[in-house]
């Protein structure tokens, strides 16, 4: 700016230079008040910047913390389901074993049944041959012909109710005079058809 001035001084004599300087003034207090204006957005714009600057760190950090947090949650939730499995696991593993004991049991209940039904027809068959001996010696014991004559000996086919209809009488009548208290007979008993 001074070199302008000396250069205006010399090429201009003093009164062109006064006018000069005049006119040019208010165009330079214009450049500065635009210049003072420009700074001001400037430093506008670095207030901004630097605003939004610590908006995005505050913002990084707190996606950090976030992320952080979250590592932190899965790990937390891994370990818990981990030790759910582990857990589901054990019990499975008990479920397993009772259901093997169960299976061990079912099958000794099982033998012990068969064992059971061998015994039960073996009982069964000794029982016939029993019944077969009683019905022999019953024979043997009422071969005695001096049956009385209101009485009847039961022969093979016979049933109580075809003795009690061929004798013309009831068969709860022929229970009650021969103290029966089911319809079993067998061959060769001898049934009272009357009161003596």
């Amino acid at each position: 700016m001074i070199v302008i001035n000396i250069i205006i001084r010399i090429i201009l004599p003093g009164a062109m230079l006064f006018d000069l300087l005049s006119a040019a003034a208010p165009v330079f207090l214009d450049l500065k008040h635009e210049l003072d204006n420009h700074e001001t957005e400037i430093r506008t714009f670095d207030e901004r910047l630097t605003t939004q600057e610590n908006i995005i760190d505050s913002l990084r950090q707190q996606l950090l913390e976030t992320v952080q947090k979250n590592r932190d949650l899965v790990k937390s939730n891994t370990s818990s389901v981990e030790a759910r499995i582990a857990s589901l696991e054990a019990t499975v593993g008990s479920i397993l074993a009772d259901l093997r004991q169960l299976q061990s049991h079912a099958n000794e209940s099982s033998k012990a049944l068969s064992q059971y039904k061998q015994k039960l027809a073996d009982t069964n068959h000794h029982l016939e041959n029993l019944h077969d001996s009683l019905n022999a010696l019953l024979k043997v014991l009422q071969t005695d012909t001096s049956e009385p004559i209101n009485a009847y000996r039961v022969q093979n086919g016979d049933s109580l109710e075809k003795i009690a209809r061929k004798n013309n009488m009831s068969v709860k009548k022929l229970k009650e005079l021969n103290d029966l208290t089911n319809d079993r007979i067998f061959v060769g008993q001898v049934l009272k058809l009357a009161q003596p």
